[in-house]
């Protein structure tokens, strides 16, 4: 989720873990176009999707490794 604090806020997301998703995800967010967030919207941003065949989601990306892959940028 992305969240403008004061004024409003153009920006774009990239994701790019194609190759450190096991199972591999569908639906990929590899850009968003640019967009606006006005003064204290928030928003969020589907990165992708994946299917896993235990409950508990072993294989699954942690925080550390969503950073990594993860780019918002606030183009003027």
């Amino acid at each position: 989720m992305l969240q403008s604090t004061g004024d409003s806020t153009r920006y774009a997301v990239t994701f790019d873990a194609r190759r450190q998703l096991r199972p591999n995800a569908t639906d990929l967010q590899s850009g968003t176009p640019i967009a606006t967030l006005a003064g204290y919207q928030q928003v969020t941003v589907l990165l992708g999707k994946q299917a896993f065949n235990n409950p508990g989601g072993s294989g699954l990306l942690n925080a550390t490794q969503m950073a990594q892959s993860t780019t918002v940028a606030c183009p003027r």
